[in-house]
């Protein structure tokens, strides 16, 4: 067996085009690494990739991983995957994407942000706020920071902000000094299943902090006060933060606008806190902010960079981010995915656009997902004029393991649902009979953003 260098030789990437194996592959690059991938998925960020001059294959086969010193694997892939093979075959050295991001991180003070939603606004947000006072972090995210321009950065600074995700048990490879958990809601059940499995995990990922570290749970949430509760029987150092006045930090004086909001940063004593101006409207958007806040803070950033940071404060591709408008017709695609997070996202379009007719094409992500979170599915799409949805993201599966987008359009009673089997359907679909004042929202976390400029091409 070939020897481990994570930071030299030949490194290979399966599935390099997804979001922390990017980041994973820059951060590589970047140490002068010989950095070689592969993704079937042609996409901008796979062509950010290349500019910055990696090998990337489009499609998987044994010969990508000839000459390899190390293959790093996303946790999609199987044992069974073609370049697995080889690379066992060949002896080369095969490691995960959360052991290669937590040997990344090593010597760094480490802030993870895990939660069922939320936590890559949250830790993007986090990111931003330290890298615009000067602590020059390191950082790695699930989605592309539209302030920063990147998801990856090694910093200067001593901090390293990770998303921590809980797909396979990733996070359980972290031992943060810091932790953030924004939610627990069911989630990734193909893989847990069941709910208890779920949460066990969260807990699990609690016990890996630091003895010495920090933990900051939201106080509106079910399952982070279910966690709360227990945590109060142990040593454990914790904060909250809420809308409640027994959280350690709260939001009060809470004004949403049509232009995003502003409210009251309360928290202890010891720091100095006040009004926060938030560009983007919806309370789940406060709550975010909140934890971002409160951990920056803790930290030493100043209160006034703080306050500058949150007001001005772009987001994460993906998120309510606005393509373009054509007509009075606003294009926005959203990341979506979970039921709880179509709703949050929703509620968000309806305070900024009121008065909009509001036209929505979902793409499913996976069969099983739509399946374990059936119901919920049912009954999260109040308020549409319009919902049409786009044949499903298998990603790593097949039909029968779920439920099909086809069964589920034909299942939703509470709005006007339509099946479109490809790009084609879902785009006319959208946009007959479009008016102005009309927002068009695309949701989902597979290929769907792909169809975002296509639409407003469409209408122009």
């Amino acid at each position: 067996m070939k020897k481990i260098n994570l930071l030299g030789g030949h490194v290979h990437i399966i599935g390099i085009g997804g979001m922390h194996m990017s980041a994973i592959a820059q951060l590589l690059k970047k140490q002068d690494v010989h950095v070689t991938g592969s993704d079937i998925e042609a996409t901008e960020l796979i062509e950010q990739l290349r500019s910055q001059g990696i090998t990337i294959f489009p499609a998987h086969a044994a010969s990508n991983v000839s000459g390899a010193d190390l293959v790093i694997t996303t946790a999609a892939v199987s044992d069974d995957h073609i370049e697995i093979k080889a690379a066992k075959n060949q002896g080369t050295p095969i490691m995960s994407r959360s052991t290669a991001i937590a040997k990344l991180m090593s010597g760094k003070k480490i802030v993870a942000v895990a939660g069922s939603h939320g936590k890559t606004s949250t830790s993007t947000l986090l990111a931003t706020i330290l890298e615009q006072d000067n602590f020059q972090p390191m950082y790695v995210l699930g989605g592309e920071s539209l302030d920063l321009k990147s998801n990856a950065s090694w910093g200067a600074g001593k901090h390293c902000v990770v998303e921590a995700d809980e797909y396979k048990q990733a996070f359980l490879s972290y031992k943060p000094d810091i932790e953030i958990i924004t939610n627990i809601d069911a989630d990734h059940l193909d893989d847990y299943g069941s709910k208890k499995n779920y949460y066990d995990a969260f807990i699990k990922f609690t016990k890996n902090l630091k003895s010495t570290g920090m933990l900051l749970l939201c106080g509106n949430d079910k399952g982070t006060q279910q966690l709360s509760d227990e945590l109060a029987h142990t040593t454990m150092k914790y904060e909250s933060y809420g809308f409640e006045k027994h959280n350690t930090w709260t939001a009060t004086d809470i004004s949403l606008t049509t232009s995003g909001g502003s409210f009251l940063l309360q928290g202890p004593k010891d720091f100095e806190t006040g009004t926060l101006e938030i560009s983007v409207p919806g309370k789940h958007v406060v709550l975010n902010t909140m934890a971002a806040a409160a951990i920056s803070l803790h930290e030493g950033v100043r209160f006034t960079s703080l306050q500058q940071t949150v007001k001005t404060f772009l987001g994460v591709k993906r998120r309510f981010e606005l393509i373009g408008e054509s007509r009075g017709i606003h294009v926005i695609d959203d990341y979506a995915h979970h039921p709880t997070e179509v709703q949050a996202t929703l509620t968000a379009i309806k305070n900024r656009y009121a008065n909009h007719r509001l036209i929505v094409i979902y793409q499913p992500h996976t069969y099983s997902r739509t399946a374990y979170l059936w119901e919920s599915w049912l009954n999260c799409w109040a308020g549409l004029d319009k919902l049409v949805i786009l044949e499903t993201y298998a990603a790593r599966e097949l039909p029968h393991q779920g439920k099909t987008a086809e069964e589920l359009a034909k299942s939703i009673f509470s709005v006007s649902a339509i099946y479109a089997p490809n790009e084609k359907a879902a785009i006319e679909n959208a946009i007959e009979n479009v008016t102005d004042n009309t927002i068009i929202l695309t949701l989902g976390a597979g290929n769907i953003t792909n169809i975002a400029p296509r639409i407003l091409e469409a209408i122009t």
